[in-house]
């Protein structure tokens, strides 16, 4: 079945649609390699058994760029936003993937092995799209965001017609069915999940208890903290025990840590000289000039600039000057120097201006006009007698401005709202159209020509003036020269050579980096936990190659001279992270204070044995050890910490256990050990109605599963993500 439809009747829901279409960019079976094949070194990565090739993910990706495009009108994409849509696209596909199989292989049957797929059929899709109740989508993009209403009618008139417009269209309506498709499967999925979760009565009951029976005990505690580090020694066999009781809590990503060091280039003393030199040389030419803005255009590093300026807009060199009092025009500034770029300043013109202006125009373009519509035949003569014709009719009624406009302006943004610009800063507009709002009074009706055509304009109201400025400017910015970048290499490649002078004279990688930093008076810069995709470094611009070198290299490996965005760097392989469990080496601190904390909890212990042998009273151990009893009130077995103690669930779990009124043997926590006493119990209040612990608790769970669900599928795909040999 074909849905269609006629998008050019309604075109403010292009936009929309584009958006929609990126984020709804679902999986093309046909862009992977069949689940068996072999990863090959033109595959950028495995999802699930799926293997992704390049060329065919590299294809998408271009797509969502177009996309992009399209949807902000831009002919360019910065460095930046393409890595962010590279990375939107891979998350998509590895989603797309991994539900699409799910989706596939899920079995409905109850009491054998049969299996039904998860999918939406045509007459349900329909229904989505041109039912009674459409989805959510399809109303948002056929309501109209002049009227909110939404016009069913035109739904159907849409997925009749769209078969006749350009492929572009097309695709991009495509993208809106995926979208409905997708978002449609992927809540059947869930409400199957959600509603399959059952709570039991006697869960229920014990919940109940957990939350509601409290107990209230005198402890008597003695922390890590209060003994050094340095007064407990642990073996090389007691480490690798507590790693191998506890390594399940470090699962890892792959990942790198490298220093670096960077030769920041910067100009030399003759890069300078020449600039000011320069300036110097036709300083002189700028003052006599006739044509300032034309002198401008011709030596400057930035063209002319027309606009005016108040206080505080330029530079403060600019300020102290031309606005003092008694500075005519042909006043001169310069040369003065700003973030390596010299200026010549000379003042144009003085005037007071509002700083804003609110107007509403009537636009009459006529054929070749800039931005004129296709439709649009008129001849110039022709617009302009069309624009005189009106001007003389709000000459005198101003009052069917709006109406006119409606009917006859060809600018399409405010048409329908009486011609309204609104309020826009001075200089905003072009200038002609700027100095007529200018020149004008408030009220004021005249007819103007741009290069759009010809305006028939409404001056609506000005802010409060001020004093303002019009300069011309030459800059011109100190370039760095060849001689200057080859002795900034000079040096980084004297760095190296360092180093390996002294490596080779038996001195450790690690120690000659960083005795190198000290002499030379470098300051290093840490990245760590960089992943293979990453884009971004500290004080770096795009410094891909350093990071596709540490993932190519071993640990202490120290790189060759990397140019990074005009600055030389050279880097060195601190740790290496590999998927999974972390090994020793790479957690080897908290592994050895993890161990440290069970040493001493046994001194703790045993301390605890020698003040409790032969005493019944807890208040007699606390003498005997110099310390307070504590109390904790209102603990319950679903409390998480205990007051003056922190985060400490397992005590409460410990003490929770005990009978009242018997001292405990000497718990371990999170932060030192206990012994505790159990002074009175509130038991819970008995209930035979658990309707709002169900509810409370189904909610909870329902909320989670959407997202732990599909992060145990996504474990489960093992996933290989080799994009950062590419990109």
């Amino acid at each position: 079945m074909a849905i269609i439809g006629k998008i050019r009747s309604y075109s403010w829901l292009l936009l929309v649609f584009i958006g929609l279409a990126m984020l709804a960019f679902i999986l093309d079976p046909g862009s992977c390699r069949p689940s068996g094949q072999r990863m090959m070194d033109t595959d950028v990565g495995e999802i699930a058994g799926e293997v992704i090739n390049y060329r065919d993910f590299d294809l998408r990706v271009e797509k969502q760029i177009e996309m992009y495009k399209q949807q902000t009108q831009q002919e360019n994409v910065d460095f930046s936003t393409i890595n962010q849509i590279r990375q939107q696209t891979w998350t998509q596909l590895v989603r797309d993937i991994i539900m699409q199989k799910e989706y596939k292989e899920l079995s409905l049957g109850i009491w054998d092995d049969r299996k039904e797929e998860i999918t939406i059929s045509d007459d349900e899709l329909y229904d989505l799209i041109a039912g009674n109740d459409p989805h959510p989508y399809i109303r948002q993009n056929f309501t109209n965001p002049q009227t909110g209403e939404f016009n069913a009618a035109n739904v159907i008139n849409f997925i009749e017609n769209l078969d006749k417009q350009e492929p572009l269209v097309q695709e991009q309506w495509k993208g809106i069915e995926k979208a409905i498709i997708e978002e449609r499967l992927n809540s059947k999925y869930n409400n199957l999940i959600s509603k399959s979760f059952y709570i039991t009565q006697a869960e229920l009951k014990r919940n109940h208890v957990n939350r509601n029976r409290k107990i209230d005990f005198r402890y008597v505690a003695l922390l890590y903290k209060n003994i050094s580090d340095s007064a407990v020694s642990v073996t090389e066999e007691e480490i690798e025990k507590y790693y191998e009781e506890y390594k399940y809590r470090y699962d890892q990503e792959k990942s790198r840590d490298f220093d670096y060091v960077i030769f920041d280039v910067s100009p030399s003393v003759e890069d300078i000289n020449r600039v000011i030199e320069w300036v110097n040389e036709i300083k002189p030419e700028f003052e006599k000039a006739e044509d300032p803005e034309g002198f401008v255009n011709m030596n400057s590093d930035k063209r002319y600039d027309p606009a005016f300026h108040k206080k505080g807009d330029l530079d403060a060199a600019i300020d102290t000057v031309f606005f003092s009092t008694g500075v005519d025009s042909g006043a001169f500034v310069g040369p003065y120097v700003e973030n390596y770029t010299y200026k010549l300043v000379r003042l144009m013109a003085r005037q007071t201006r509002p700083d804003s202006i609110s107007a509403r125009h009537i636009l009459i373009a006529y054929q070749g006009a800039a931005r004129a519509e296709a439709t649009i035949t008129i001849t110039k003569d022709q617009a302009k007698l069309k624009a005189d014709s009106i001007f003389a009719v709000l000459k005198k009624d101003t009052t069917q401005f709006k109406t006119i406009a409606a009917q006859l302006s060809n600018d399409p943004s405010n048409k329908d709202n009486g011609g309204e610009l609104g309020w826009f800063p001075d200089g905003m507009m072009v200038k002609p159209f700027n100095d007529a709002c200018i020149e004008n009074n408030i009220g004021d009706v005249v007819v103007i020509e741009t290069d759009f055509g010809f305006h028939v304009l409404q001056i609506s109201a000005k802010s409060p003036s001020a004093e303002k400025i019009q300069v011309a400017s030459v800059e011109r910015e100190v370039i760095i020269s060849d001689e200057t970048y080859q002795s900034y290499f000079s040096q980084a490649n004297g760095f190296l050579s360092a180093l390996q002078k002294l490596t080779s004279d038996g001195m450790e990688k690690t120690e000659a980096f960083e005795k190198l930093i000290i002499d030379q008076g470098i300051n290093r810069r840490t990245a760590e936990f960089v992943k293979e995709t990453d884009y971004n470094l500290p004080g770096l611009d795009s410094p891909r190659e350093m990071i596709r070198w540490a993932y190519s290299s071993e640990k202490g490996d120290v790189s060759q001279v990397f140019d990074v965005g005009g600055k030389y760097v050279i880097s060195m392989l601190k740790a290496v992270r590999e998927k999974g469990l972390a090994p020793l080496e790479n957690v080897r601190a908290e592994m050895e204070a993890g161990a440290k904390k069970e040493k001493k909890a046994e001194m703790l212990i045993a301390k605890f044995n020698e003040a409790s042998a032969g005493v019944q009273d807890i208040n007699q151990i606390g003498a005997k050890l110099a310390t307070k009893v504590d109390t904790a009130q209102g603990i319950s077995f679903a409390s998480y910490g205990i007051p003056k103690l922190g985060a400490e669930p397992r005590l409460i779990g410990s003490v929770y256990a005990q009978a009242k009124g018997a001292i405990s043997k000497p718990l371990q926590g999170n932060n030192g050990v206990i012994v505790a006493i159990i002074d009175n119990i509130t038991e819970a209040p008995e209930t035979s109605d658990y309707t709002q612990i169900k509810e409370q608790l189904v909610s909870y769970m329902q909320s989670r599963m959407g997202y732990e669900v599909f992060n145990a599928l996504e474990k489960k795909a093992d996933i290989k993500d080799n994009r950062g040999k590419f990109y």
